[in-house]
């Protein structure tokens, strides 16, 4: 989701401690020194006067530190938020800024962030070391002193249009002091030129370890990322970190997927409950669920759904939702977007126009079917909690939530007369962070 600025950002949120158990760092790049020089790895290409590119300068185990040192950081005060420009677009890519925090909407550097008056964190001496013996190792530009970094994250939609960086002082700027830029994670095409026209741009690709270093002539050069090759990220990179592609704001058009790293070798040891193993398809778990009435017309049934029917539909979610008619981020009347990934079964609902029809409005596609087991389940609860008229669902609502998910007080009421004049029920199935709502 676009998470806002005050959640905690985590670059690798599927990662343990217990993960580097085996590690496979190239064991030939271990008995470096931090910041120590890899030049005889690594190789110096003079692209144009005032641009030169180290590729696979920074060596693996730094690598993995500035990982950790980054995700440390970024989940901390100060730390990743998705930035936006004055005119209230969203950049595509996850800040932090580190030594002197720069804001995008007035194009300058402070101490503080304005949104959050959160500080900007000090730049830690490891990612200097490297930037010095970088620009050392290029032999053509001044000596620095860095006081100012920006670590962007770019998900697997990432991407920051030609632009130059020009808003740092007039004396770094008059004496063409390098901005050095250090590659770490999955592949990226780097475009650079003279103008801002992509077409008549250069492209380059930049690799986990290599350095990029524009000063004097070319420190004004146009330079952006046109594109992140995903799953490119060296295989120990990935294993000792945790590092992993993601999604930003996806496009509704963009297939979306529950559990985008779920791989069928994590199904080999299984631990659903031995206990709840042997019941059929849809049979009542009435034994384990407790039958909470909360209110006159409101019961919960906490517990109902057996672990393997909640895989079952997680997996039944995950198949539809990457299909025709599948997850898609919804806009209300007045634009604003739901703060949640849906899709609609049996029939779609419009929240602009908050009606049902057969179709979406923009993209046409059909409201694929419900499946039984759905209806299966919620007529089982409905019979369960005793007290509501018998239904056919006809109306399944999928919603996902992202970590910083919600969904405001409302009312379902956009259903027909008839179904909202009997009283008919409404079954909510929480299942991980899917609600499933069946009408």
């Amino acid at each position: 989701m676009s998470q806002p600025s005050t959640q905690p950002f985590d670059l690798c949120p599927d990662h343990n401690e217990s993960m580097k158990a085996k590690t496979t760092i190239p064991q030939g790049h271990k008995k470096r020194k931090a910041g120590e020089s890899s030049t005889d790895a690594a190789l110096v290409q003079h692209m144009r006067p005032g641009m030169v590119l180290l590729k696979g300068f920074v060596k693996p185990e730094d690598q993995v530190k500035m990982v950790h040192v980054c995700r440390q950081l970024g989940s901390g005060p100060g730390g990743f938020y998705r930035p936006s420009y004055k005119n209230g677009a969203k950049l595509n890519l996850w800040m932090m800024s580190l030594g002197n925090n720069w804001d995008p909407t007035k194009r300058s550097y402070g101490p503080t962030r304005p949104f959050d008056g959160a500080q900007a964190p000090a730049i830690p001496e490891g990612f200097k070391m490297i930037a010095q013996t970088a620009n050392s190792t290029a032999s053509e530009f001044p000596q620095i002193n860095p006081d100012i970094c920006i670590v962007n994250y770019y998900a697997n939609s990432g991407k920051l249009g030609l632009h130059q960086d020009k808003d740092e002082s007039k004396s770094s700027l008059s004496q063409g002091l390098p901005f050095i830029s250090i590659s770490i994670g999955d592949t990226a095409e780097f475009l650079f030129g003279d103008t801002r026209d992509k077409n008549k741009a250069t492209k380059v690709n930049l690799e986990s370890g290599d350095i990029l270093i524009l000063g004097e002539e070319s420190r004004l050069l146009f330079h952006g990322i046109f594109h992140v090759k995903t799953n490119t990220a060296p295989t120990w990179l990935k294993e000792e970190t945790g590092l992993q592609p993601r999604r930003m704001s996806q496009p509704s058009m963009q297939p979306f997927d529950l559990c985008p790293s779920y791989q069928e070798s994590t199904k080999a040891k299984t631990t659903i409950p031995r206990e709840q193993k042997k019941r059929k398809a849809g049979e009542s778990s009435t034994e384990a669920a407790s039958v909470q009435h909360l209110r006159p017309g409101m019961v919960l049934l906490k517990g109902f759904v057996k672990p393997e029917d909640q895989i079952g539909m997680v997996s039944m979610c995950r198949q539809l939702g990457k299909g025709p008619g599948g997850f898609y981020r919804p806009s209300l009347k007045n634009g604003a977007k739901l703060n949640l990934w849906m899709m609609s079964l049996g029939k779609n609902w419009d929240p602009t126009a908050r009606s049902y029809g057969p179709t979406r409005p923009f993209d046409g596609a059909q409201a694929p079917t419900i499946p039984d087991a759905f209806k299966i389940i919620a007529q089982t609860a409905n019979s369960t909690a005793s007290e509501f008229p018998q239904i056919n669902p006809d109306i399944c609502i999928v919603n996902h939530y992202t970590n910083s998910g919600k969904l405001g007080l409302h009312r379902d009421k956009d259903e027909s007369e008839s179904s909202l004049t009997k009283g008919t029920s409404v079954l909510v199935v929480h299942d991980a962070l899917v609600v499933v709502t069946l009408f």
